[in-house]
This record gives structure tokens, sequence and C-alpha cells, in this order.
């Protein structure tokens, strides 16, 4: 069971990968004049996702740099996805700000 836990927790790649690619597609699908999103934060998410792909390598390498305390398999998805989400943080604020103003002038 404590295996089990650790994996649960070190396992976490998969949904915040897919959440990554999801985020990427829908900013590549925007094709209206001014998009709400820059097109690097799409770059950006998917560099995202590429690099949390490593983190699956836990489950066969019990030391090195792809163990699960491992420079590659664990300590670059972790900066990459915490760089990736004060960036799209950013880009939201940004673009809710521009959201509003917009509104307030088109009232």
């Amino acid at each position: 069971m404590n295996d089990f836990g650790w994996f649960l927790l070190l396992f976490a790649w998969p949904p915040f990968g897919l959440w990554s690619a999801l985020v990427a597609i829908a900013i590549f699908r925007d094709h209206s004049a001014t998009p709400l999103f820059p097109r690097w934060a799409a770059y950006l998410s998917l560099w995202n996702t590429t690099l949390l792909v490593p983190g699956g390598l836990i489950a066969f390498f019990k030391v090195g740099p792809f163990a699960w305390n491992g420079v590659i398999a664990f300590y670059v998805p972790l900066t990459v996805f915490f760089v990736w989400l004060v960036a799209i943080t950013v880009v939201m604020l940004r673009a809710t700000t521009r959201a509003r103003l917009s509104e307030a002038m088109a009232a």
C-alpha cells in the first residue's frame, strides 16, 4: 500500500500532461482576429506536455536520473510544470483584464 500511495503521488503526470495538451489545442483552434491567448502559450503547453512524459520512467528505475527522485524524472517535470502554470496564470489574467476592458468600452 505504501508503494501504491507513492505511485499515485508521483504518477500525476498523465492528467497534467493531458491538461496542458488540451490547453494547447484550444489555443491553436482560436482563429479569431484577436485571439484570447498568444500562440507562444500553446507552444509552451506542448513543451510542458513533452517534458512531463519522463516522469513515467520512475517505474523502471530505482536509482539515477530516471528514478523517482532523479533530475530527469522528477525535478525537470516539476520545474517545467510550475513554469507553465505561472505563465498560463499570467496569460489568463491578462486575457481577463483585456476582456473586461473591451466590455467596458463597448458598454
